[in-house]
């Protein structure tokens, strides 16, 4: 199998104790809304050196009880968001550098 197309699996208990440290504790906004802590950031970036562009990255949620269950979607929800975000903001990044170093030619009609 090729290896930029290797399958991550980053695995996570969610529950009520620990719910709270995947998100930033200064966000007030409704859990589903919130932006992720940066421990939590490092914690995925650091556990998972080896995802590429096209890696197909799983999360393996585990739930302590049945109402832990609530938690996932919000959490789930705010990953996607938060590396979705990081993404625009690198391919905006990207395609600035490109037009700041792209050659301009100026053809001088004579």
């Amino acid at each position: 199998m090729n290896p930029l197309f290797r399958k991550i699996n980053i695995f996570l208990k969610v529950n009520e104790k620990t719910i709270d440290s995947y998100f930033n504790a200064n966000d007030p906004a409704p859990i589903y809304k919130r932006q992720l802590s940066l421990e939590f950031e490092e914690y995925i970036m650091n556990h998972a050196p080896s995802i590429k562009r096209y890696s197909a990255v799983t999360y393996k949620l585990t739930c302590v009880n049945e109402s832990d269950k609530k938690f996932t979607d919000p959490l789930v929800h705010a990953i996607r968001r938060h590396f979705s975000l990081k993404k625009s903001i690198r391919e905006a990044e990207f395609k600035k550098f490109k037009r700041r170093n792209s050659p301009r030619w100026q053809y001088v009609a004579g």
